[in-house]
């Protein structure tokens, strides 16, 4: 809906609807709706817009005249009257937009925009007369004549001329910063009045719940009343309990809730049985992690002896390397029924042993008493 149809609605009354609306309620003010607002400051703000344009195109003319010399005043003044025409009508436009609105913002805008139409036809009115050439020649004539005469002419029309530029961009911002003005203090007023309709909501939603609130009271007891005098007992309600003390009792009686269900819980009974088999795995780990580092000793043992086998021959060599593969099938054999059936008779520290001391599980003698590692030869040089 547009502003027109807006004011066509408002208007649009005949007097049989005036005397019926005055016999059943006081006429009130129209107020427009958001959308009617919102269309308004559009339409405004275009006409503005259309108004700024139009009024550079007559301060370009202004600017033309000003330096147009000889036969181009002609032009230039007909191109300064069609553009200052064609501002006339786009005030006009604007004017009427304003008092179609009827409001009071509408109002104040138009007045302000009267006030900028009068000091623009006053400038462009100076301009036109000073563009006249008969005036300029009869001017000159009379200072050539009247010399004190001429000089003041000429010192009040330079005043003119210099009022009329400085005019221009005088009005211009005092236009902008009286629209500006306006506009804040009506953003101000808005702003308070949406406040106090807030505010008047906010209480005549109260004021309903408590009218509600004494008519349930006031039917209640105007029951109560008739009961009692037929001679009935009335059973009086409960007086309303405390936010606080229903809170408080809430949570007492989650709380009791709360401890019955952990006194309910048992604590988790432990097999014997299941508490020895843990107990034997744990132990088992750390056999293994013993046989493990007695293994890697006995390795690097076995692999020093390899190394000094190759030094002395290569038939003790290949004895000795025979000797480390069986030592390898042997332990690693009992390694593998330990990992998984768990060491019934074995032990790790037995398996270990062997492995490190593979000399005294598989003797093997060199030949030379001296560089031979074996339990005869070593036992030989310990007597020695």
């Amino acid at each position: 809906m547009d502003q027109d149809e807006l004011t066509h609605e408002c208007t649009n009354v005949t007097p049989q609807d005036e005397t019926s609306a005055s016999n059943i309620r006081p006429r009130r003010k129209a107020t427009p709706s958001t959308r009617a607002k919102e269309m308004y400051q559009t339409s405004r703000e275009e006409h503005c817009r259309k108004l700024d344009s139009v009024w550079k195109n007559v301060e370009s003319a202004v600017q033309a005249l000003s330096r147009a010399k000889g036969e181009q005043f002609t032009g230039a003044k007909t191109h300064l009257r069609a553009s200052y025409e064609c501002y006339e009508r786009a005030t006009a436009r604007y004017s009427a937009f304003l008092e179609k609105a009827k409001t009071f913002e509408a109002r104040h805008e138009l007045q302000l925009q009267q006030a900028i139409d009068e000091d623009r036809e006053a400038i462009v009115s100076e301009k036109l007369r000073e563009a006249t050439p008969q005036e300029r020649d009869k001017a000159h004539k009379t200072a050539s004549q009247f010399s004190l005469s001429v000089h003041s002419r000429a010192s009040s029309r330079s005043r003119r001329s210099g009022f009329s530029t400085i005019s221009l961009a005088a009005v211009q911002a005092r236009a902008h910063a009286e629209a500006a003005k306006a506009r804040a203090q009506f953003g101000r007023k808005e702003a308070a009045m949406r406040l106090e309709k807030a505010r008047i909501e906010a209480e005549l939603e109260v004021l309903q719940h408590e009218k509600e609130a004494a008519a349930a009271d006031a039917q209640a007891s105007a029951l109560e009343a008739a009961v009692e005098q037929d001679g009935g007992e009335c059973v009086r309600p409960h007086p309303p309990l405390d936010r606080t003390l229903r809170v408080s009792s809430y949570i007492t009686e989650q709380a009791a809730i709360r401890d019955a269900e952990l006194a309910s819980l048992r604590a988790p009974v432990i097999h014997p049985r299941k508490q020895s088999l843990e107990h034997a795995k744990c132990t088992f780990g750390l056999e293994f992690q013993l046989l493990l580092v007695m293994l890697i000793s006995g390795t690097v043992h076995l692999f020093l002896e390899f190394i000094e086998c190759l030094l002395v021959s290569q038939a003790l060599l290949l004895q000795r390397l025979l000797q480390l593969l069986n030592v390898f099938r042997y332990s690693w054999r009992n390694l593998s029924w330990i990992m998984q059936q768990g060491p019934p008779g074995l032990t790790a520290m037995t398996v270990a042993v062997e492995w490190s001391d593979a000399a005294v599980v598989f003797p093997l003698c060199s030949g030379d008493g001296v560089k031979c590692r074996c339990s005869n030869c070593r036992s030989v040089k310990d007597s020695t």
